[in-house]
């Protein structure tokens, strides 16, 4: 996982060029007719607002040679005129009925040409995307159903909404603490399977790997993980190396786990591509697997951690943390 794929894109000196123009606004003191001016030596003219009724929004469209270049760029001020979002589409319209992979040496090309102006993200978010934190904006490229975006926006320390994110260990927040009497299983489990379909569907991308604990805090021992391998989502239920007996093999086959010495795994080869039935099934699995461990809700812990491009993140699941799931270290599980 440490090799940072280029990926292949026409325009990628085009984009990190305009990396490199707009990188050093500050959405603090740059006003709009500043980032107008980056645009237009950039190659954009400026275009008619879509309604007379959004005075605020300045809009550029690319001068493109012929053929593919850069799309649509929104600047967005304040009342008193200063930036508070860039936004660039870098790339409009992805064919996925021509190649469902169509994104991928896109999306890999635009990471790698913000990497080379910007050095390595500081956060993988849900998307998928990085994203850049900064002193004087925050930058981010994502995927976007069919387009690919590049946004500067001020420079909040807030967590990215989705369903995870990834962080350097000084920058992970305190989980939140469950406010009810106890966190109850189901909402775990729709949870989980969200976290799961997101990481399943994006880490991949990058590329990268994702690795899930969640066990007892009070019991470490009592604990299943799970994993993606590639595309194939693995997951394993790994306390019962600890607690033998604890379900009949009956039961383990009845409830889909399969037998791979000295452990009880499942696997979905195709998960990266229909994330669906694996995060489902998966979310179920482990979940029933827990309970099955004698795993009390209100002591449920998880941590995780994501490796790729020759980088380590910690893993924070948003959704988890809500219902007051303890986080722990990864590198301690």
């Amino acid at each position: 996982m440490g090799t940072i794929p280029q990926g292949s894109w026409g325009q990628a000196a085009l984009f990190r060029g305009l990396v490199e123009r707009l990188a050093p606004i500050d959405m603090g003191t740059w006003r709009r007719e500043e980032v107008a001016a980056a645009l237009t030596t950039a190659g954009w003219k400026r275009t008619p607002p879509p309604s007379p009724h959004l005075p605020a929004n300045v809009l550029f469209q690319r001068l493109s040679p012929e053929g593919p270049g850069l799309g649509t760029a929104t600047v967005l001020g304040d009342a008193s005129d200063r930036v508070s979002r860039v936004s660039v589409l870098a790339v409009e319209y992805i064919r996925y009925d021509a190649d469902p992979y169509a994104h991928v040496d896109l999306l890999r090309s635009a990471w790698y040409q913000a990497e080379t102006v910007l050095d390595a993200p500081t956060r993988w978010i849900n998307g998928p995307g990085m994203l850049w934190q900064r002193g004087g904006a925050d930058i981010r490229v994502r995927l976007d159903g069919d387009q690919i975006v590049l946004d500067l926006f001020s420079a909040k320390r807030t967590a990215p909404a989705g369903d995870w994110y990834t962080a350097y260990p000084a920058e992970v927040p305190p989980a939140r603490l469950w406010r009810g009497s106890q966190m109850p299983w189901d909402r775990f489990q729709r949870r989980l399977e969200d976290g799961l379909y997101e990481l399943c569907k994006g880490v991949p991308l990058y590329p990268g790997r994702f690795i899930l604990h969640l066990g007892a805090d009070r019991d470490p021992t009592r604990f299943v993980q799970c994993w993606n391998d590639g595309m194939e989502l693995v997951i394993e239920a790994t306390g019962l190396l600890h607690v033998p007996g604890a379900v009949s093999d009956e039961r383990l086959r009845a409830d889909g786990w399969t037998r791979n010495p000295p452990v009880w795994q499942r696997r979905w080869s195709d998960a990266g591509d229909r994330p669906g039935p694996a995060s489902r099934a998966g979310a179920a699995m482990l979940t029933g697997m827990l309970r099955r461990l004698g795993v009390d809700p209100a002591e449920l812990n998880y941590s995780g951690s994501v490796v790729g491009r020759g980088s380590g993140f910690h893993l924070v699941l948003p959704r988890l943390d809500a219902l007051g799931v303890h986080r722990g270290d990864p590198d301690a599980g």
